[in-house]
């Protein structure tokens, strides 16, 4: 395994983003939020929500889980909600769900919506 000896927490992450692209793999870079738009912001969309998200929601986004019906994300009522709404819960949380404001960034949050948004048409 590859360490890297740097004292800068930046400076390592600065290497290994570099070091994951030399090998291809541009997903480590947007899952830390540093992705644009489209593809690669529904990738890290998709990385965050398997981390952060799918111990409750379950990888399918069904949310068949010991939280109950609440967690699936693909009732009506969830996928009625404007992206702003579904943003500021993820933001603001509800019990049990803790609140991810302070945790994820703002470009982490919407790629997660949009990632949500995959569970209504089925393309997850």
């Amino acid at each position: 395994m590859l360490q890297l000896r740097t004292s800068s927490p930046a400076r390592r992450f600065s290497l290994a983003a570099a070091l994951s692209l030399a090998l291809g793999g541009g997903l480590a870079l947007a899952a830390h939020g540093r992705g644009g738009s489209g593809s690669s912001a529904l990738a890290a969309g998709r990385s965050l929500f398997m981390s952060k998200c799918a111990v409750c929601h379950k990888p399918d986004g069904s949310g068949q889980s010991y939280l109950g019906p609440k967690a699936n994300l693909h009732r009506t009522a969830v996928q009625k909600k404007s992206d702003a709404e579904l943003e500021a819960f993820i933001k603001k949380g509800f019990p049990p769900m803790p609140a991810w404001n302070g945790v994820l960034t703002e470009t982490q949050i919407k790629s997660v919506v949009r990632y949500i948004r995959t569970f209504k048409s089925g393309k997850h």
